[in-house]
């Protein structure tokens, strides 16, 4: 005996059912994607200082989070983990990168060089991504300047080789007319370079007290 005509719709209506709502699903996970948040976008250093360069996210399931520098010298590819896994960090920067599970990772005892973009990826098992940059800053400028006698004059330079520095690493011609307020309102640096000067020269005073 044959089944009636309509069981048979009923059961295929059913499975595309079950399976409109499997995307849909499916959509809504992929949907709410990556949130990334940094902190400090904008980070002055002196030379062989530790540095952590800072960023929290929340995703679904484990993602993989990638690193990358980029500077005048070029694109170069620093470390990739996904968290509670062994980091496989690249040959340039062996023994100089530690990573956490937030997705920061610390570089030790910067130089110069150091200096450029660092640009960190976190990509989700379902495809979705987020990026985010932070801008270094690496003087030897400032190297030794616990014990330096500053005028007003020295402030002055002090801050036109700062803004200058801000103007190379964004790559703002000289031609452009653009403000200091503006490089520095694009850039947001937690602190100047003369305000660093001014904290390692209290924190040196701290040590001899």
């Amino acid at each position: 005996m044959r089944p009636p005509p309509g069981g048979r719709t009923r059961r295929r209506g059913l499975s595309l059912g079950v399976l409109a709502l499997c995307v849909a699903a499916a959509r809504c996970l992929q949907s709410q994607g990556v949130s990334l948040y940094i902190p400090q976008p904008a980070i002055n250093a002196t030379v062989e200082e530790d540095i952590l360069l800072s960023v929290d996210y929340s995703c679904h399931g484990i993602p993989t989070i990638e690193w990358k520098y980029t500077s005048s010298w070029g694109v170069q590819k620093i470390v990739e983990w996904k968290p509670g896994t062994q980091a496989n960090i690249s040959q340039s920067h062996k023994d100089r990168v530690c990573t956490f599970d937030n997705g920061s990772i610390q570089l030790f005892s910067v130089g110069v060089r150091d200096s450029g973009s660092y640009i960190v990826t976190v990509t989700e098992r379902l495809g979705s991504s987020r990026f985010g940059t932070i801008v270094l800053h690496v003087s030897a400028v400032t190297y030794g300047c616990e014990i330096w006698t500053t005028k007003q004059a020295e402030c002055r330079r002090t801050d036109a080789f700062e803004l200058w520095c801000w103007r190379r690493l964004l790559r703002v011609p000289w031609i452009a007319r653009r403000s200091n307020q503006s490089i520095l309102k694009e850039i947001s640096p937690g602190c100047s370079l003369e305000g660093l000067m001014l904290k390692l020269k209290l924190q040196y005073f701290g040590h001899l007290m």
